[in-house]
């Protein structure tokens, strides 16, 4: 499922490049994504994305701690 979720994120031009997103990098590349970790990029952007996916994120225990 994960993979089919990347392959349609990258064709509809919404995938999270992790590069832009340095304090989300963790999750974005080994965390579950969760769906507005998609609206971080992309024609349908949200301005809480980041806000709500690291939220999300550190429910996993998926963020980088001190």
């Amino acid at each position: 499922m994960h993979s089919m979720a990347l392959l349609f994120a990258r064709r509809a031009g919404v995938e999270p490049d992790p590069e832009r997103w340095p304090e989300l990098r963790r999750a974005l590349l080994a965390g579950p994504r969760s769906a507005v970790s998609f609206r971080l990029e992309g024609p349908d952007s949200l301005p809480e994305a980041p806000v709500r996916t690291a939220a999300e994120a550190a429910a996993f225990g998926y963020l980088d701690s001190n």
